[in-house]
């Protein structure tokens, strides 16, 4: 489902975002390519109880969705200010 939306809206997965409470979104979102993040509100914390699915690689766990969207902000902006920081280079 994620890489057919990607495809339809040209939408740049490396550069996107995965939030979910469950560990499941965290595994989708890694397998598109995008950048995971867990919310602890919801399902979150009881799926950090639960084993989750193998392969899984790190990723960001937040209390709620306004930190979700804080930790967004900030991951952008460092991307957009390494990415000037090349371009002057």
């Amino acid at each position: 489902m994620l890489l057919q939306a990607a495809r339809d809206l040209d939408l740049s997965l490396a550069d996107s975002y995965m939030v979910g409470d469950a560990l499941s979104d965290v595994e989708a979102g890694q397998r598109a390519g995008a950048t995971a993040i867990l919310v602890l509100s919801g399902r979150g914390q009881a799926q950090l109880a639960q084993p989750g699915p193998p392969r899984l690689r790190p990723f960001h766990i937040v209390p709620n969705l306004a930190e979700a969207v804080a930790l967004i902000l900030a991951l952008d902006a460092g991307r957009q200010a390494r990415a000037a920081e090349s371009g002057n280079q």
